[in-house]
């Protein structure tokens, strides 16, 4: 699993963060979680990817970077929309992709 540096977490599942993450790196499924993934083509932005989805299409020729956890789709989308808001604020686009891989230092 390649996960990012500054990751992303939803409310709902920062309690649950730590056991979901080692489930994940253990390659297990955890009961119900989403992960917001930088695709591996370059002209998408995120991905929103359940974690049995994650699974089920493994393996990845390139494993996605993960930059985020939630809880649920909703919530997965409400961390979509602060992503946005936060890469707006700062850079004056919405170029997720390319702000967040120049935050984990890789382009």
């Amino acid at each position: 699993m390649k996960w990012a540096e500054h990751l992303y977490i939803g409310k709902r599942i920062e309690d649950r963060y730590p056991k979901v993450r080692a489930a994940l790196d253990a390659s297990k499924r955890p009961a119900y979680c989403y992960l917001l993934t930088l695709p591996t083509s370059q002209y998408n932005q995120l991905e929103i990817i359940h974690s049995f989805q994650f699974y089920k299409n493994k393996p990845y020729i390139k494993m996605p970077l993960i930059v985020g956890l939630a809880a649920d789709y909703d919530e997965s989308r409400q961390l979509v929309m602060s992503i946005t808001n936060e890469v707006y604020q700062a850079t004056g686009d919405v170029d997720i992709r390319s702000y967040i891989l120049q935050r984990e230092g890789s382009t």
